[in-house]
């Protein structure tokens, strides 16, 4: 795999674009708002390519019969890409699964998440709000979520939210701001 610099990653842009969650991270990168790396098999006409994320973030995008991701990923390392014990290894769809498992099959955990959207559009921005456990159920996300949309919105901007499916709370949150579950997607843990 060959490290892009920042000024070529419009040539891969286009593999991420099945990407239904994480666009904000993703697209971030792409606009220069935020680091990554990003590697590819090919300068010129990449099939496959990982967008390394930090803190600790790896989106898979293209042909994941590409031999050269798996090459890479056989050696991947969470402590030499990030300094982390842990990835987070997502993927754009399940055709990634299987080779995934195949070749990260020890230290993988896989989770479920789920995917909403408040309206359509380009620009998206993720909203995340982490409450103290002693002031949780006084509102409090709630204000601070429907001030983030409100500005997102005067911008132009679509506001998404995303959790782990069995987070009831925040699902619940989502529905309540007026969200839409738009999709359910699967990602993994990688800690060798």
């Amino acid at each position: 795999m060959i490290e892009l610099p920042p000024d070529q990653y419009d040539v891969a842009r286009a593999l991420f674009a099945e990407y239904v969650h994480g666009r904000g991270s993703i697209g971030s990168v792409f606009e220069g708002r935020q680091p990554a790396k990003l590697l590819v098999d090919s300068t010129s006409n990449p099939a496959v390519a990982l967008l390394l994320r930090p803190p600790r973030h790896v989106f898979l995008a293209g042909d994941p019969s590409c031999e050269a991701v798996w090459h890479y990923m056989a050696d991947l390392s969470p402590r030499k890409l990030f300094a982390r014990d842990q990835l987070i290894l997502s993927m754009p769809n399940d055709s990634w699964r299987f080779p995934i498992k195949s070749v990260l099959s020890e230290g993988l955990t896989e989770e479920s998440r789920v995917c909403f959207r408040f309206t359509s559009g380009e620009d998206i921005a993720p909203i995340q709000v982490m409450t103290a456990s002693e002031h949780q159920r006084k509102g409090y996300a709630t204000i601070v979520a429907r001030a983030l949309i409100e500005e997102a919105t005067q911008r132009e901007i679509t506001p998404s939210w995303e959790c782990d499916t069995h987070n009831e709370a925040s699902i619940a949150l989502a529905e309540k701001l007026g969200f839409e579950r738009q999709s359910e997607y699967s990602r993994f843990w990688y800690a060798p």
